[in-house]
C-alpha cells in the first residue's frame, strides 16, 4: 500500500470520528521519505485532528508549515486564523493575513478578528488594522462604533477598580483613533479620562442632565411645598436652546416638574432628544398624557416614573387635588398598549410618597404595579416644612407608633415585591428624622429669598468651602491615589433655577449663586461642582454627601 493509499485511509477515519485511527496513520507517514506536496497533505489532515480535539496549539504547529504552492494552501489558512481566534491570539491573525496578503479575506473573517482584538484590549492594534483593511468590509463604520463602544466599556471598568494609572495610559494611546464626528464617544473617553486624571475643571460635557423645566403643575397635591405648583419658574427659550446645544454629548436626560408636561417646548426637546440619540426619562403625574405625547415619548424614553401615592380612588384624589384617579388609569392602560408594541422597551416605575393618609396601601400600590405592568415601586417619606403638617409621620408629626410598624414589614414588602416580580426601594427612614440636609427643603428656602441669609451664615463647613476655594485653584492637597468614592459629580448634575448639584440626593450647602450662570457649561464647572470634585478626591465627602448614599449607588 503506497504513502497516497494510506493517506485516503486516513481521511476516511477522520471523516467517520474515528480520530485516534487517523492520527496513528498520519504520524507514521511523517516517518516516511516522500516528496514535499505530500508531507504537507499529512500536515494539514493532522491540523484538522488536533482542532476537532480542541488542541489548537498543536494544531497550528502543523497548519503553519503548508507552503502557498500546496492546493490545501487557503484551507490551512482558514484554519489557522479560527485556530488563532480559539486562543484569543489576534497578533498571530494579523501576521497570518500580512504574510499572506493574496489570501482571500471574507468580512466574516474580518470581523472575527476584530471581534479577537477587542477581547485582548489591543485596541491600538484593533484600530491599526481596521484602518488598514477598511476598503475590505462593507459595514466598516458600524464595525468601528463597536469597538469605539468596547472601548468606552473597558475604560470605566479601570475607573470602576480604581485602576487610574490604566485609564490615563489608554487614552493616550487611542483617543486619536476614535472619529471627531463621534462626539458622544469623545466626551465620555476624555470624561473618563478626566476622572483618572483628579481634574476639577472638566473640559468634558456632562452625561447625565438632571432638569427641572418648570414647577407649574396641573395638581396641588397635599404634601408638595407651595413653590412646588406656583408656576414661578420655567427653562427659558435662550436655556432650552444651550441645553439643545449641548444634546451631541449627553447620553441621559432626566425631566422632571412640576408637571414636564407642561413647558411649551417639551415636545420640542423630545425631538431633539430623539435626533442625538440621548436617552430620556421622565417624571410625571401621568395625568397629561395624550397618544400623541406618549408616541413620540416611545422613541426616545428609557424610563418613565408615575407619581402615584394611592391605588383607592378617593384616597388618590385626597393627595392628588384635581387629578381624576380614572383619568390616570385610562393613560397607564393607553401607555402600555403602545409600550407593548416596542416590546416594552420603557422601563416603568411608581414613585409613592409614603405618609399618614396612605401608608396602609403600600401592598396594594405593589399589587397595582404588578396588574399594570409597572416593574419598579419607589417608596419614599413625606417630607417639607409647608406640607400638610397632619401628614407628616417621620419629621415634625413624627408618629413613632406608625414608623415602626412600616419598619416591622420592611420584609414583608420585599417579599410581595419579589412574589410578583417588582423590584422595590424602600427608603423610608426607620426613626425619626428631620430632613435638615433634603434639597426640597433647603430648594424651597433659597427660592423663598433666604440665599443670602443662608450663604452667609457663619459655619464650619462655609468657613472650609472658602478655604478651599483657594486650593481648589491651585489643585493642592490632591491625593492621586485616593479610592474615589462617587464618580457622580464628574458625570452628571442636577440644576434647578441657580441651585446646582452633582446629583438631586446630595447635600445642598451652598447655592450656586445669586443670579443664574450664562451656560450649562458655565454651571458644570461653577465652584459648588469643582467643590463637590475637590473634597471627594481628597477623601473629605462625608460632610458633603447624603445619609445613605454609598459606593453601591448606580452611577454611570
Amino acid at each position: 500500500m503506497n504513502i497516497k493509499e494510506k493517506l485516503e485511509i486516513a481521511k476516511q477515519y477522520i471523516s467517520n470520528n474515528e480520530l485516534t485511527k487517523a492520527l496513528k496513520i498520519l504520524k507514521c507517514l511523517i516517518c516516511l521519505k516522500t516528496d514535499a506536496f505530500f508531507k504537507e497533505q499529512i500536515y494539514f489532515e493532522i491540523g484538522k485532528i488536533y482542532m476537532m480535539l480542541n488542541e489548537n496549539k498543536k494544531s497550528t504547529i502543523y497548519l503553519s508549515k503548508i507552503s502557498k504552492k500546496n492546493s490545501v494552501y487557503n484551507f490551512a489558512v482558514e484554519l489557522l486564523l479560527k485556530n488563532y481566534k480559539i486562543l484569543k491570539m489576534p497578533d498571530k491573525q494579523i501576521d497570518v493575513i500580512n504574510k499572506n496578503k493574496d489570501f482571500p479575506v471574507t468580512e466574516q473573517m474580518m470581523k472575527d478578528l476584530l471581534e479577537t482584538v477587542a477581547d485582548s484590549k489591543d485596541f491600538v492594534m484593533c484600530f491599526n488594522f481596521l484602518n488598514r483593511y477598511r476598503d475590505k468590509i462593507s459595514n466598516f463604520d458600524e464595525i468601528l462604533k463597536k469597538i469605539c463602544n468596547n472601548v468606552i466599556t473597558h475604560v470605566q471598568y479601570l475607573n470602576r477598580t480604581h485602576k487610574y494609572n490604566k485609564t490615563r495610559e489608554l487614552f493616550k494611546s487611542i483617543n486619536r483613533y476614535i472619529p471627531e464626528a463621534e462626539k458622544k464617544l469623545k466626551n465620555i473617553l476624555l470624561n473618563e479620562y478626566e476622572l483618572a486624571q483628579n481634574k476639577i475643571h472638566l473640559k468634558s460635557y456632562p452625561r447625565i442632565l438632571n432638569l427641572v423645566l418648570t414647577t407649574r403643575c396641573n395638581l396641588k397635591c397635599i404634601m408638595c411645598e407651595k413653590i412646588e405648583h406656583d408656576g414661578k419658574y420655567n427653562l427659558s427659550d435662550g436655556e432650552v436652546e444651550n441645553l439643545v446645544e449641548i444634546m451631541p454629548y449627553l447620553e441621559k436626560l432626566v425631566l422632571r416638574g412640576g408637571e414636564v408636561f407642561l413647558h411649551k417646548k417639551i415636545l420640542y426637546i423630545l425631538e431633539q432628544a430623539k435626533k442625538h440619540k440621548v436617552d430620556v426619562e421622565i417624571v410625571t403625574n401621568g395625568v397629561l398624557l395624550t397618544k400623541k405625547i406618549i408616541n413620540l415619548l416611545l422613541g426616545v424614553l428609557t424610563e418613565i416614573t408615575f407619581s402615584i401615592d394611592s391605588v383607592n380612588k378617593e384616597t388618590y384624589e385626597k393627595i392628588r387635588v384635581g387629578a381624576k384617579f380614572d383619568t390616570l388609569l385610562k393613560n397607564i392602560d393607553l401607555f402600555n398598549n403602545l409600550n407593548k408594541k416596542t416590546k416594552d422597551k420603557v422601563f416603568t416605575r411608581i414613585n409613592m410618597v409614603v405618609m399618614r393618609s396612605n401608608y396602609k396601601e403600600i401592598e396594594k400600590v405593589i399589587r397595582f404595579a404588578s396588574e399594570h405592568n409597572f416593574k419598579e415601586v419607589y417608596l419614599e417619606p413625606v417630607r417639607g416644612i409647608q406640607a400638610d403638617k397632619s401628614e407628616l409621620i417621620f419629621s415634625h408629626g413624627f408618629d413613632k407608633k406608625i414608623v415602626e410598624d412600616l419598619s416591622k414589614k420592611r420584609t414583608l414588602f420585599e417579599n410581595i415585591a419579589k412574589q410578583y416580580s417588582i423590584k422595590l426601594y424602600n427608603v423610608l427612614p426607620k426613626k425619626r428624622t428631620n430632613f435638615n440636609d433634603s434639597l426640597m427643603n433647603n430648594t424651597n428656602q433659597y427660592l423663598a429669598g433666604l440665599y443670602d441669609k443662608l450663604i452667609n451664615k457663619s459655619t464650619k463647613l462655609q468657613k472650609e468651602f472658602l478655604k478651599d476655594s483657594i486650593n481648589m485653584k491651585s489643585n493642592k492637597k490632591i491625593n492621586k491615589d485616593v479610592k474615589k468614592y462617587c464618580f457622580s459629580p464628574w458625570k452628571q448634575m442636577y440644576l434647578f433655577n441657580f441651585i446646582v448639584l452633582p446629583a438631586c440626593f446630595c447635600k445642598l450647602l451652598f447655592a450656586n449663586s445669586g443670579k443664574k450662570e450664562n451656560s450649562i457649561m458655565n454651571v458644570w464647572n461653577n465652584k459648588v461642582m469643582q467643590y463637590y470634585r475637590y473634597k471627594i478626591i481628597n477623601n473629605e465627602y462625608k460632610a458633603l454627601c447624603a445619609r445613605g448614599c454609598s459606593e453601591d449607588i448606580k452611577f454611570l
